[in-house]
C-alpha cells in the first residue's frame, strides 16, 4: 500500500512539475492562434479594400466618360442630318455636270 501511495505520489509531483511546461505551451499556442486569426482578418480587409479600390476607379472612368458618351449621343443624333445634306449635294453636283 505505501509502494502504491509512493508511486501514485510521484507521478502527481511529475504531473505537477509538467503544469508550468504545459501552460506555456497553452500560452505559445493561443498566442499563434490569435495571429493567425489577426491575418486572416487583415487578408480579408485587405480583400475589402482592394474591391473598394476597383469601384472607384470604375466610378472615376465613368465620370470621364459621362461627358464624351453625351457627345457621341449628340453627334449620332445629328448624323443623319449630315448625311442628308452631304447626298443633296451629291445631287445638286451630278446634276450641275449633266
Amino acid at each position: 500500500m505505501n509502494e502504491k501511495l509512493g508511486t501514485i505520489q510521484h507521478t502527481i509531483k511529475k504531473k505537477e512539475q509538467s503544469v508550468p511546461d504545459v501552460k506555456n505551451q497553452v500560452r505559445h499556442l493561443q498566442n499563434q492562434y490569435n495571429e493567425i486569426t489577426e491575418l486572416r482578418d487583415l487578408g480579408k480587409k485587405v480583400s475589402l479594400l482592394k474591391d473598394e479600390l476597383i469601384w472607384s476607379k470604375v466610378e472615376e472612368i465613368e465620370e470621364e466618360l459621362n461627358p464624351i458618351q453625351k457627345n457621341l449621343t449628340k453627334l449620332n443624333d445629328s448624323l443623319p442630318q449630315f448625311q442628308e445634306k452631304i447626298a443633296r449635294e451629291q445631287v445638286g453636283i451630278f446634276t450641275t455636270k449633266c
